[in-house]
């Protein structure tokens, strides 16, 4: 966040950078498709929250049927993984889910790098894919991060399929 217009003209020249948890949760802990834009009080200092197993990272997770996920251990049955995000390009948020095929194609390519298997012809027939965008207000400050999750076709896995290889993710 730069200075205020007057700061400026004044002579600051700072930027200041927050960061912030929102809460993207409904109920019972679970990841709504457009999450509510709300963030939440936190105290501490953030250095290492997400090394290791942390309550603020996403993992494996399922969904109610109703397009919430819901975090899980990876060792418990799930059908879900979180896998990374890619940022999509500036638009309008209406048109940012247009062209599924290409966002599926791009976190098919994040869940091979994450499980280690090959991007290949073969990829679309070892994953499937689910993804969220940002909230319409969160695209609206600048937020264009799709999220992609690895998706085991209803195939209930008990482990993260991280560093998993062609053995978790066989071609099918």
């Amino acid at each position: 966040m730069p200075p205020s217009p007057n700061g400026w003209t004044g002579g600051a020249r700072w930027f200041r950078c927050d960061v912030f948890e929102l809460d993207d949760t409904a109920d019972g802990g679970t990841y709504r498709i457009h999450p509510y834009d709300k963030s939440i009080e936190r105290t501490g200092s953030l250095r290492d929250a997400l090394k290791g197993s942390s309550p603020l990272a996403y993992g494996c997770l399922n969904e109610d049927g109703w397009g919430n996920f819901q975090q899980i251990a990876c060792t418990k049955a799930h059908e879900f993984e979180y896998v990374g995000s890619w940022k999509a390009p500036d638009g309008r948020y209406a048109d940012a889910d247009r062209d599924e095929d290409a966002i599926h194609a791009k976190c098919r390519t994040l869940v091979a790098r994450y499980a280690t298997v090959p991007v290949d012809g073969m990829l679309r027939y070892r994953t499937g894919t689910s993804y969220r965008l940002p909230s319409e207000e969160a695209w609206a400050r600048g937020d264009r991060g799709i999220r992609c999750f690895h998706w085991s076709s209803g195939k209930k896995l008990t482990r993260s399929i991280k560093g998993g290889g062609t053995k978790l993710l066989p071609v099918n």
